[in-house]
């Protein structure tokens, strides 16, 4: 039995056709990082900042992933005045955010400061996520560290130090 030639292009386009629209011919798309746009730190002269109060549960609205989280708490962050930039990161259901203030805020304001971000977080609908927040200068380091390597699309464990760092000082003694 002899195949002409025609045949042998037809079938082969055929595969090719089911092929395509089996597999299909797009690749999945891959969501932007949002670029961090840095500033530069204001030296600190004295360290009046202290860990932060920590808050109970804060809701998060559909918690995709931890950079969408963490990224929805960056910005609800920065829209409370008296600080220069904050950053964060999320690990095991807790939001770590550093709050880059001035060296001129007194401890009662630096406080105060963290009081509202840890209130304006909470406000975020749901998730379940407990909000550590510090204008500590030698903790939030560590969480720029964090934050600006996940936001550039590295993995957590290239971060273990640091976060064992944070975690270790914003976790509450007897946790």
């Amino acid at each position: 039995m002899k195949i002409s030639k025609n045949t042998v292009i037809i079938l082969i386009t055929f595969l090719v056709g089911a092929c395509l629209s089996t597999v299909g011919c797009s690749s999945t798309a891959k969501k932007p990082v949002q670029p961090i746009r840095s500033t530069p730190a204001a030296p600190q002269t004295s360290q009046n900042a202290s860990p932060a109060p920590t808050s109970s549960k804060a809701p998060l609205p559909n918690p995709d992933s931890p950079l969408e989280i963490t990224n929805q708490a960056v910005a609800e962050a920065n829209k409370v005045i008296g600080h220069n930039k904050a950053a964060a990161f999320v690990t095991d259901k807790v939001i770590y955010i550093g709050l880059d203030l001035g060296s001129d805020i007194d401890k009662q304001d630096s406080y105060r400061i963290e009081k509202n971000v840890i209130d304006r977080v909470k406000r975020l609908e749901s998730g379940g996520y407990t909000v550590r927040v510090t204008s500590d200068i030698n903790i939030v380091s560590q969480i720029k560290i964090v934050y600006q390597g996940i936001a550039q699309g590295k993995p957590m464990l290239d971060y273990n130090i640091e976060v064992d760092r944070v975690t270790r000082e914003l976790t509450p003694k007897g946790s």
